[in-house]
C-alpha cells in the first residue's frame, strides 16, 4: 500500500518542481477561472464571448435587451438581463481576478456603467 505524504507548502504563484526521496513532483497552482464581464451583447460580444470561454474565463454578458442575450454565441456564458446600465456594477464583486469590458451600443450607456 502506498504511503501518504502531507506537505505544508506556501501558496504557489507559479509551477515548480520539488524532489522527495529521489522523485520529482510537478506542483502547479490551482486557480479559479478569472471572471470576465462584458457589458453589451452586440455583435462584437457575440464573437468575443466564445473565445473568452475557450481561453478559460468565466464569462458573464450584461445587457438591457433580452433578445440580444438569447443567442447561440452565449450558450456557455452567464447572461444577465439588467433593467438599465446605471448601477449594474453594484452587485459585481471586482477583485484582482476580475476583468470588465464595457462596449454597449452607445457611449451614453458606456458612461452609465462607469457612473
Amino acid at each position: 500500500m502506498g504511503a501518504c505524504l502531507t506537505l505544508a507548502l506556501p501558496r504557489l504563484k507559479q509551477a515548480q518542481v520539488i524532489h522527495i526521496d529521489k522523485q520529482a513532483f510537478l506542483l502547479e497552482p490551482r486557480t479559479v477561472p478569472a471572471a470576465f464581464y462584458i457589458f453589451g451583447a452586440g455583435h462584437i460580444a457575440s464573437e468575443l464571448a466564445p473565445l473568452a470561454v475557450h481561453l478559460g474565463f468565466d464569462v458573464s454578458i450584461l445587457d438591457d435587451r433580452a433578445v440580444y442575450l438569447d443567442r447561440a454565441a452565449f450558450k456557455h456564458t452567464r447572461t444577465i438581463l439588467v433593467p438599465g446600465f446605471e448601477d449594474c456594477l453594484q452587485d459585481i464583486q471586482v477583485d484582482e481576478n476580475t476583468y470588465l469590458l464595457i462596449m454597449t451600443r452607445d457611449h451614453q450607456y458606456d458612461q452609465a456603467v462607469l457612473a
